[in-house]
């Protein structure tokens, strides 16, 4: 961002925040998948063993 002219900061600085939220969101949305997977798996898991 060293090379970008004053006005283009503040814009490519929201674009940033904006990604980085994004990405924040998406990665806490998958992680909330994977974490019921695993739940799921390990219900599974005991129903097969009863």
């Amino acid at each position: 961002m060293g090379k970008l002219s004053a006005e283009e900061r503040p814009k490519v600085g929201q674009i940033a925040n904006e990604a980085r939220e994004e990405i924040a969101k998406q990665i806490e949305e998958r992680q909330k998948y994977l974490e019921k997977i695993e739940i799921q798996k390990k219900l599974a898991d005991k129903i097969i063993i009863i």
